[in-house]
């Protein structure tokens, strides 16, 4: 019997690029949901690259204007398991981080119910044993996602690596497959000096700062972008996609322009009342997070206030401690920074520092005496410069013992005391670098986005474009061999799963 392997597809392009390649390599049904612009919906309509048995465009069974089934809802979580408050409070279109719109209550709900009967229908009538999709950064996704894990299906994500232009394919953010424990790994016998300069080597913030850089740069990109925007675009997505209420022409590029002026007043602000330099022998050091980010709305769900975290971690640092913190140094082009509240109210904390983030991670880590992480790479990175750390989110390298993973808030002080005076392993910490080299592949994900970016969305500065067949036929002939590598792993991945499922139910009659 063949395989049924269903696809989220959005205005990213890497799935359906992987789609194409994998349809070729691999005899299975195929079928996906979609979720893009109305302009971009025509080259999905008549893209014959990928024969799917059944599409559903996502945005046209979406309906906010209507009294949502609260009975429906009530159902729909119990029977799943799955709290949909806590999607839809973390959501960064329905609260918070949405200038444009504010959702009231019952188009919050009316959204969840039918995206909720619209994914038990494709799971219905599709019957996949796999899914297929970016680890998501908006809810919709995350629920699809939440909703297979409950039914039993597989979820495959490409997953970034933590070190650098390599990937690797699991059912859970930043988390291995079948790996529960290092006792039985066996590593290559590398010393800390050795894993340092190997993690120098690859580290994923050298990728990120590149993205961050290269990704909306352009300035013939931007104004292309905006003469697409203001004077071809119907922009007829205000009315089809709740994503879109409320961005008309003109306040878009009030926004934009805005954003400009902000941004600069707000650095200037940072510069002025940043620290440059490490003052203290005994500090911990904790890096805020680019915000909004699936890191802290979806990980880390209870954790998202970072200006509260910044107080806990304050209470809780033992009196000769002063706690550092430092901004992320990509919130500036790709947040613009955020409001000036904000730093003065971390500024206010008497035993914090406001560290200027010009200065390296690397140096903060090395002199620290703990890092405190809500859901980020640093955690990891820690165990490198021999630091212990304490993780809040459920991630796989909490499973170091250098980590502590933060269950209850209450207990964040004894954490800290605990972890301060905790030593390091590299043999430990060897293993797991061994483990995850051998589970990931070469793909430098953010580049084939900035790729991507560069042929069809101008450097990225526009997602509602136009696609020509031609067009996408010579991205997908230009990106072949890489489309091809990233095939082949999935359909390892496939049959690791297919074959671990076989021997747990010879061993489970």
């Amino acid at each position: 019997m063949k395989d049924k392997i269903l696809f989220w597809l959005d205005g990213h392009l890497l799935y359906f690029c992987l789609a194409y390649s994998l349809h070729k390599k691999y005899d299975a049904n195929y079928y996906a949901i979609i979720d893009v612009p109305d302009r971009l919906k025509k080259f999905f309509s008549e893209q014959e690259f990928v024969e799917f048995e059944k599409i559903w465009f996502y945005h046209d069974q979406i309906i906010t204007k209507k009294d949502p089934d609260l009975q429906y809802l009530e159902n729909f979580e119990k029977k799943y398991n799955i709290n949909l408050w806590q999607l839809a409070i973390n959501e960064r279109l329905f609260y918070k981080y949405n200038e444009y719109h504010q959702f009231t209550k019952n188009e919050i709900l009316s959204i969840l119910e039918h995206e909720c009967r619209l994914f038990e229908q494709v799971l219905d009538d599709a019957k996949p044993n796999f899914i297929i999709a970016q680890d998501a950064g908006l809810h919709h996704s995350h629920l699809l996602c939440e909703l297979a894990r409950a039914r039993g299906i597989k979820v495959l994500m490409i997953n970034i690596s933590k070190f650098g232009e390599r990937c690797y394919i699991s059912q859970n953010i930043h988390t291995l497959d079948f790996l529960h424990s290092l006792d039985d790994v066996k590593g290559r016998g590398l010393n800390f000096v050795e894993l340092e300069q190997h993690l120098k080597s690859v580290i994923l913030s050298k990728s990120l700062m590149k993205f961050t850089n290269q990704s909306r740069s352009s300035k013939i990109d931007k104004i292309k972008a905006a003469i697409q925007l203001l004077f071809i675009s119907k922009n007829t997505n205000v009315e089809t996609h709740y994503s879109y209420y409320g961005r008309t022409k003109i306040r878009v590029l009030i926004k934009e322009i805005s954003s400009v002026a902000k941004t600069k007043y707000r650095e200037s602000f940072i510069r002025r009342h940043s620290i440059y330099k490490i003052e203290d022998r005994n500090f911990v050091y904790l890096p805020l997070h680019q915000e909004p980010e699936r890191s802290l709305l979806i990980d880390a769900p209870f954790h998202t206030n970072q200006i509260e975290t910044i107080r806990h971690a304050a209470k809780s640092i033992p009196i000769g401690y002063v706690l550092y913190v430092k901004e992320h140094p990509t919130q500036g082009k790709s947040r613009g920074w955020r409001p000036i509240s904000t730093y003065k109210e971390i500024l206010e904390i008497p035993n914090v520092k406001f560290i200027h983030h010009s200065i390296s991670s690397e140096e903060l880590i090395k002199k620290s005496s703990l890092v405190i992480s809500v859901g980020g790479s640093a955690a990891l990175e820690a165990a490198f410069f021999q630091k212990p750390s304490i993780l809040f989110a459920n991630l796989g390298y909490s499973i170091l013992p250098s980590i502590y993973k933060l269950n209850c808030l209450e207990d964040l002080p004894n954490a800290i005391r605990l972890s301060i005076n905790k030593k390091v392993s590299s043999t430990d910490l060897d293993k797991y670098v061994t483990v995850l080299e051998e589970n990931s592949f070469d793909f430098d994900w953010m580049d084939f986005i900035l790729r991507s970016y560069g042929e069809f969305f101008y450097g990225g500065n526009l997602v509602d474009v136009n696609i020509e067949q031609s067009q996408m036929q010579h991205f997908l002939e230009q990106e072949r061999d890489i489309l091809d590598k990233l095939a082949n792993e999935h359909i390892k991945k496939i049959k690791q799963h297919k074959e671990y499922q076989s021997k747990y139910s010879e061993e489970n009659p």
